[in-house]
């Protein structure tokens, strides 16, 4: 299999890796994990990485987090809810933690699809979002 040679448009603009600690697991993509996105939940996944310490955890509140997105409230629980179910991220008042991709992917409920789910997984997740 041959592979396109790369070569950098603008040399003077190549990234660098900050000495922040936000990143993004290339596994999101390869692994399905942004299909089964909805685009509220996306931008709020990428907002919690970038403002996250080098452990995952911001506290921005609800409304701050609304304003910066441009997201109603409802979309913004959406969001959250379903970043909650897709074990990407926890939610414990008023702190939130981006959490590590596991080392296989599990069958969990898609918007608009319907997996097999233990119904223990059915029921955490169920009070993860009410905790």
């Amino acid at each position: 299999m041959s592979y396109l040679k790369k070569n950098v448009i603008n040399p003077d603009r190549v990234r660098k890796v900050p000495g922040s600690f936000s990143w993004v697991d290339r596994r999101l993509m390869r692994e399905g994990y942004l299909q089964r996105l909805n685009p509220e939940a996306m931008i709020l996944y990428f907002f919690l990485i970038i403002v996250g310490d080098h452990q995952g955890l911001s506290f921005y509140g609800q409304q701050c987090i609304c304003e910066n997105l441009g997201l109603s409230l409802q979309d913004f629980k959406r969001g959250r809810r379903q970043l909650i179910i897709q074990d990407l991220i926890a939610y414990q008042k008023p702190l939130y933690q981006v959490l590590s991709l596991g080392t296989t992917q599990r069958e969990i409920v898609s918007s608009g699809e319907n997996q097999p789910m233990l119904i223990k997984e059915i029921i955490d997740l169920s009070l993860k979002q009410f905790s």
